[in-house]
């Protein structure tokens, strides 16, 4: 009997021993999968905070392309605004130049219709004094005669 009860606290030394590794083994599997899933939330955040991270450099080159683009549309309006300055100027002094010409060419035809004005005055006082001389020659002659 001592020999049972010996056996039988060898076996239940075992079991126990056992039981103590199933345990040990289960609490070292469950620390093992908590650790994992802690490496997997530690590789999720950081994928994540190089996606938000990226997210931000693509919004930051757009602000800047955007701001790029703002930058260039102002100086081709300047260079319209400029271009359409010169181009004002340029047909304001052809104005000018045709308004001087036009006045010119204005003044000249008034001078020649002054000119030929003066010379139908004076055909006309040559034709009159003509006429004049011609009856005052028959006038003479007929108080003679």
């Amino acid at each position: 009997m001592k020999s049972q009860i010996l056996y039988q606290n060898s076996q239940d030394k075992k079991t126990g021993e056992l039981k103590l590794l199933e345990i040990q083994e289960n609490k070292a599997i469950k620390e093992m999968e908590s650790n994992y899933q802690c490496d997997i939330q530690v590789e999720n955040n950081k994928y994540r905070y190089a996606q938000e991270e990226c997210s931000a450099e693509l919004h930051w080159a757009q602000l800047q392309f955007q701001q790029e683009e703002l930058d260039l549309k102002k100086v081709v309006a300047k260079q319209k605004n400029r271009q359409m300055e010169e181009s004002g100027k340029r047909l304001a002094k052809e104005l000018d130049a045709l308004s001087v010409r036009t006045q010119l060419e204005f003044d000249f035809k008034n001078k020649e219709l002054e000119q030929s004005q003066l010379k139908i005055n004076l055909e006309l006082q040559q034709s009159q004094q003509q006429i004049n001389h011609e009856i005052g020659a028959e006038l003479r002659a007929e108080s003679l005669a």
